[in-house]
C-alpha cells in the first residue's frame, strides 16, 4: 500500500492500493479535486495497465475514474501534484478509501509579464514576477546596486501563493531619479535558484503635456464656435425685428467676413497642432 509520495518532475510514478473483502472489492482511483488524471504517454500511446471505467460530469467538473490496483504515470509533471483517493468497493456499504498526497518537486521557473516598466517621477509603480516552484522557495527583491529590498515606507512587497504558483509584486512609492534602473526577483529552493530582471525607466511626460495642451485648445475652439453661434442667433433676432432690405448691404456682407476668416484660421491652427503631435 502506497503512502504520501514525493517525486521529481519528469520521473515515473507507480502507486499501489490493495484491498481485501468478501466479495473481492474493486479498486478505483480519482483525484480529490476531481480534475482529470493525466496518464502520460509511452511511445506515443497512453500508458496504463488499468481500465478507464467512467468519465462523467459531476458538479460541473469532469471526473475521470480509473480502475485497477496500480496507478501508473509514465512522465510526472507539476500538474500531477494533488491528493489522490484510492476507493475500494464490493457492493456492501460503506465503501472505504485511502488518501495519498503526491508532491512533485521541480526547479523554480520565473515568468515576467512586463520586463520594461515606465513611471513618472512622483508616482507609484508596481513590478511583478510570476513564479512556479516546489518545494516552496525563498524569494526576494534586489536592486541593481545589490541592496535587498524589504517592506518599509518606500517599498511594499506582496506575495500571493496558489499551490506551487507564487505571484510576487513590489510597489515603489513616490518614484525619484535614484529609483530608475534594474530590479531582480529571486527564487531559490532545494533544487536550484532562478532570477528574473525588470527595468524601470523614466516616463517621458511630454506626451502627457501635449495631450493637456490639445484638450485645452479644443475646449477653446469649442467655446469660440459656441460664441459664434450665439452671436449669429442674436443677429438673426435683430434682423427679424427690422424691415428686411431688398438686397444685402456692403456692411452686412463684411460683418460676416471676420467670423468666417476666424473660423478658418482656427481650423488651420488645430490641423497644424495635429501634425506637430
Amino acid at each position: 500500500m502506497s503512502s504520501d509520495t514525493v517525486v521529481e518532475e519528469r520521473s515515473k510514478l507507480s502507486l499501489r492500493c490493495e484491498a481485501s473483502g468478501d466479495p473481492k472489492p474493486k479498486v478505483s482511483w480519482r483525484r480529490e479535486d476531481k480534475k482529470v488524471i493525466n496518464l502520460g504517454l509511452l511511445r506515443g500511446r497512453k500508458h496504463s495497465k488499468y481500465v478507464v471505467s467512467s468519465v462523467s460530469y459531476i458538479c460541473g467538473a469532469l471526473k475521470l475514474q480509473v480502475e485497477g490496483e496500480y496507478l501508473n504515470i509514465s512522465v510526472v509533471s507539476r500538474e500531477h501534484m494533488a491528493a489522490y483517493l484510492c476507493i475500494a468497493s464490493n457492493g456492501v456499504a460503506p465503501a472505504v478509501s485511502k488518501r495519498i498526497v503526491l508532491q512533485v518537486n521541480f526547479r523554480p521557473k520565473i515568468r515576467i509579464p512586463n520586463r520594461l516598466v515606465g513611471a513618472a517621477t512622483g508616482s507609484d509603480v508596481t513590478l511583478e514576477c510570476r513564479l512556479e516552484a516546489s518545494p516552496s522557495p525563498l524569494t526576494s527583491w534586489v536592486r541593481s546596486d545589490g541592496i535587498m529590498l524589504v517592506n518599509n515606507s518606500k517599498y511594499e512587497i506582496v506575495e500571493c501563493q496558489h499551490g506551487y504558483k507564487v505571484d510576487m509584486k513590489i510597489k515603489i512609492r513616490n518614484v525619484v531619479e535614484n529609483d530608475f534602473g534594474s530590479y531582480k526577483c529571486l527564487a531559490k529552493n532545494t533544487l536550484a535558484a532562478k532570477e528574473g530582471f525588470i527595468r524601470l525607466y523614466k516616463l517621458n511626460q511630454r506626451s502627457k503635456a501635449s495631450k493637456k495642451n490639445y484638450t485645452a485648445l479644443m475646449d477653446e475652439f469649442q467655446e469660440f464656435l459656441s460664441d459664434k453661434k450665439n452671436r449669429s442667433s442674436d443677429s438673426d433676432s435683430e434682423e427679424q425685428d427690422e424691415a428686411m432690405p431688398s438686397s444685402p448691404s456692403h456692411e452686412t456682407s463684411n460683418s460676416g467676413g471676420p467670423y468666417a476668416v476666424s473660423a478658418s484660421l482656427s481650423i488651420v491652427f488645430v490641423s497644424t497642432f495635429f501634425l506637430w503631435l
